[in-house]
């Protein structure tokens, strides 16, 4: 997906883990968006994940990210396929998903991904079955909290979104 994105987009693309992030640099804000947190299964993972994004961040800089919450989170889309298709150009993508074996007592749940991409090339197909994990608000505050972020305050979004500040050193 990168090399499609590559050919779009003005500027450097960067795969990285969101556990280890490599940035010497410092940034006024990280973003992580679209469920990635939702791949973070454990609490080292996540605590990794967010110390990473503080470390990156710079003083009175601000961290958005969102996932599912597990407080809100909604059954009646598992067990079936839902499919999507979208134009990017001259590239069609279509992604069908299906979620499955839900686990109340860790908020998690797999979820059966297929992608088609057409392109002038042809078709190519890529399939793939992950864990997922919904969060609470709650938890997830404590934790940034923990880490120093100050001012954490959920916003009004679908998903469970979150803005937490990084706060500005004494001088």
């Amino acid at each position: 997906m990168l090399s499609l994105a590559s050919n779009k987009v003005k500027g450097k693309l960067l795969r990285q883990d969101m556990r280890r992030l490599k940035f010497r640099e410092q940034f006024d804000a990280v973003t992580c968006l679209g469920s990635a947190f939702t791949y973070m299964q454990t609490h080292r993972d996540m605590v990794s994940a967010l110390r990473g994004f503080y470390r990156c961040i710079k003083d009175g800089g601000i961290l958005i990210f969102d996932c599912f919450d597990a407080e809100d989170f909604k059954l009646k889309r598992f067990d079936r396929w839902r499919e999507e298709t979208q134009l990017f150009g001259d590239v069609r993508i279509t992604c069908r998903t299906m979620s499955t074996n839900w686990r109340a007592e860790d908020s998690s749940w797999d979820v059966h991904w297929v992608w088609v991409v057409e392109d002038a090339s042809g078709l190519r197909e890529f399939s793939d079955v992950t864990r997922l994990k919904a969060h609470r608000l709650d938890y997830l505050a404590s934790v940034l909290s923990g880490i120093g972020f100050r001012g954490i305050k959920r916003l009004e979004c679908k998903r469970l979104t979150i803005l937490a500040h990084k706060s500005t050193k004494p001088s």
